[in-house]
């Protein structure tokens, strides 16, 4: 009966492998938001990722977890924080087509932007800090990254703390526009 109950989830897990999604890149970024509203003494942010996908590449992983990290050397571990996806939308051939009108015949691509986001509330800390999101894996093909299909990739932005001014975590990280 173990042995049975032990294949089954041998296969779940290798079924929800199969229909991750791969990512073409994406960003981080994070927006101050003011105080807390739990913990007035606390710092409100919200805290983002976008990501490009292959259209039609399965569900990917739900939900996605930002660690949390001190913002000094050696980035002790503070904590991992679930993140439910967002709104996303699709750019395909006919966008590309108005992009480069020299490209003749335009390929046909469709990537989806996804977009995990959340609110936090971060104590004042004089090293700031630093949140990452690591994700496997890379979209097969990619010529400058050999096996891409067995390599990772790290999103990762850094809140500045106290120490690198007395307004430094009053700030919000550049976010960029979807062209």
């Amino acid at each position: 009966m173990k042995k049975h109950l032990l294949i089954i989830l041998l296969s779940i897990v290798c079924l929800q492998e199969a229909s991750a999604m791969h990512t073409k890149g994406g960003w981080m970024y994070y927006e101050y938001l003011g105080p807390g509203i739990i913990d007035p003494s606390k710092l409100r942010y919200k805290i983002g990722v976008n990501f490009y996908v292959m259209c039609n590449t399965g569900v990917g992983e739900q939900p996605w977890f930002f660690s949390f990290f001190d913002g000094a050397a050696p980035y002790t571990f503070l904590q991992d924080v679930a993140v439910s996806p967002g709104p996303s939308f699709q750019i395909s051939g006919c966008i590309l087509a108005t992009c480069y009108p020299c490209i003749n015949p335009v390929p046909d691509r469709c990537y989806q932007i996804s977009n995990y986001e959340t609110i936090v509330e971060l104590a004042p800390n004089v090293n700031g800090y630093v949140i990452s999101k690591q994700r496997c894996c890379r979209i097969a093909g990619i010529s400058n990254v050999p096996n891409s299909n067995n390599v990772g990739e790290t999103y990762t932005i850094r809140i500045p703390g106290s120490g690198a001014g007395p307004t430094a975590q009053q700030n919000s990280s550049p976010k960029f526009v979807f062209n």
